[in-house]
């Protein structure tokens, strides 16, 4: 056996373990049900039982492509667009996930074309987003003298958006997390080799309700709010230095430290219930994104 699929077999016998003794009433979306073994009138001790379902590892390897393919052709035709140009693999298959959880909002929050950004900077929403940030970089250099903001206006295209999707580590890590854990559930042989459509929608609610343990420092393709003129990552100066940047990896010495997550929150949120930020998950606290206008 492979040192990885054990290491998968041996996290799905830990939590077969786990469960001795307790039978669920609402199993895991994916997960199979562990049913109890009849008990007999004449038993003097009440002793819980399981029988648990064939793992079989090797099988579940050949139905992950198969099944995620079916899932992403269950999807809106711009998001299956954008899955054919990511890179196979991790990174498609958390894309796919990420796209099954994210497609009800496809039609108000996908990234917008050259056009409409264009149509959009001729809107007044567009005018008082431009001057609120003005108005904070003021307050900024008048509160933190010798310091300045500066901030990126220009839309992030789709491609854009691939592209970092596509050579982010962050991405591949998390990829990763979606492999192992999907092998673990289409282990389960009730999970016929050829998806079929009532296996393919039960794959997809998993993929659905599955919460990463590691999350992606980047939005699925499509989904940022960069994408929409919206979203702002601001950077801070001393003349010419950049004091304080948009790399995750400097957060703690650069941001939390010095005190600048505070600093640039308190200003933000002077200007009143336009801006919602910092940005959580992944943590950016350079990342505020525009609510005004209603978009709350």
């Amino acid at each position: 056996m492979r040192r990885r699929d054990f290491i998968i077999a041996s996290v799905f016998i830990v939590l077969l373990a786990l469960g001795l003794g307790r039978v669920s009433a609402q199993p895991s979306v994916g997960v199979p049900a562990i049913p109890r073994a009849p008990l007999g009138a004449s038993d003097s001790t009440r002793v819980d039982s399981i029988v648990a379902p064939v793992l079989d590892i090797a099988t579940a390897r050949r139905k992950l492509p198969r099944y995620m393919a079916a899932v992403a052709a269950t999807l809106d035709p711009r998001l299956q667009r954008a899955i054919a140009k990511i890179r196979a693999g991790e990174r498609r298959y958390l894309a796919v996930r990420g796209y099954v959880r994210r497609e009800k909002r496809v039609h108000t929050h996908w990234s917008w074309t050259a056009k409409e950004a264009a149509e959009f900077r001729k809107t007044e929403e567009y005018r008082a987003m431009m001057d609120t940030i003005a108005a904070i970089k003021r307050r900024f250099a008048v509160t933190n003298p010798g310091h300045r903001l500066e901030v990126v206006t220009d839309i992030r295209t789709l491609e854009n958006q691939i592209g970092k999707w596509n050579t982010v580590a962050s991405i591949a890590v998390s990829g990763r997390e979606v492999i192992d854990t999907s092998l673990v559930v289409l282990a389960d042989t009730t999970y016929p080799e050829i998806p079929d459509s009532s296996a393919t929608a039960r794959f997809r609610a998993f993929l659905n309700g599955y919460e990463l343990v590691n999350t992606p420092t980047v939005a699925v393709p499509g989904f940022s709010d960069h994408g929409q003129l919206r979203a702002f990552d601001f950077r801070i100066y001393r003349g010419r230095r950049l004091v304080a940047g948009t790399t995750t990896a400097t957060i703690p010495g650069t941001w939390e430290s010095p005190g600048w997550s505070c600093r640039l929150n308190e200003i933000v949120c002077a200007t009143g219930d336009v801006f919602h930020g910092p940005l959580y998950e992944p943590y950016e606290p350079w990342h505020y994104t525009w609510v005004g206008w209603g978009r709350q």
